[in-house]
């Protein structure tokens, strides 16, 4: 059976809307989703991975993600590529919260054969090593990386990756429905 790798957060969990709401009351910013033109935070904000840990601490311990809504399409859309894929959910988020992912994807009934938390910028290096031919993703810079690897890549429609034409590389897709239509 042939191998896809499908990302969790803004391909699945709608986590853009719950981190950016996080965001602006932690900042006092006043962000919305069309601001976001990269997924890295503090860039946009301005500060340093270091003085962005606070927020994201208080996002885990107050389990935050946990909150976040389905993608439109994701659950339908991820049991229709399990009938025919075995399905690799992999994601960049922190180790500590591997538990609460799951719990999060058997409370929203999303099926999986295997799921993967890895170093951030190093779900190619996995999903080489797995095999994984097709992999649905939101984040550019991970979706050069795979489709430098020969790994074929839907990329998910959002305003942190549209400063790139992508029509050689990647086959991007406005959400769920498309997918299917692709696969």
């Amino acid at each position: 059976m042939l191998k896809i790798g499908i990302d969790v957060d803004n391909v699945i969990a709608d986590s853009a809307k719950v981190l950016i709401s996080e965001i602006n009351k932690f900042y006092n910013t006043k962000l919305t989703y069309s601001d976001i033109r990269m997924y890295d935070f503090h860039t946009i904000l301005g500060i340093s991975k270091t003085e962005m840990r606070p927020y994201w601490e208080k996002i885990y311990s107050e389990r935050v993600p946990m909150r976040c809504k389905l993608v439109r399409g994701a659950r339908e859309g991820v049991k229709g590529l399990k009938k025919k894929y075995e399905v690799y959910l992999v994601t960049s988020r922190f180790r500590e919260y591997e538990k609460d992912t799951v719990e999060w994807l058997r409370r929203m009934k999303i099926p999986y054969d295997h799921i993967a938390h890895v170093e951030e910028k190093q779900k190619h290096v996995y999903a080489e090593k797995k095999g994984i031919k097709i992999f649905i993703e939101d984040d550019l810079e991970q979706a050069i990386y795979m489709s430098e690897a020969g790994i074929k890549v839907f990329l998910f429609d959002h305003p942190w990756n549209r400063n790139v034409d992508v029509k050689k590389r990647f086959v991007r897709v406005k959400g769920w429905s498309e997918i299917l239509k692709h696969l």
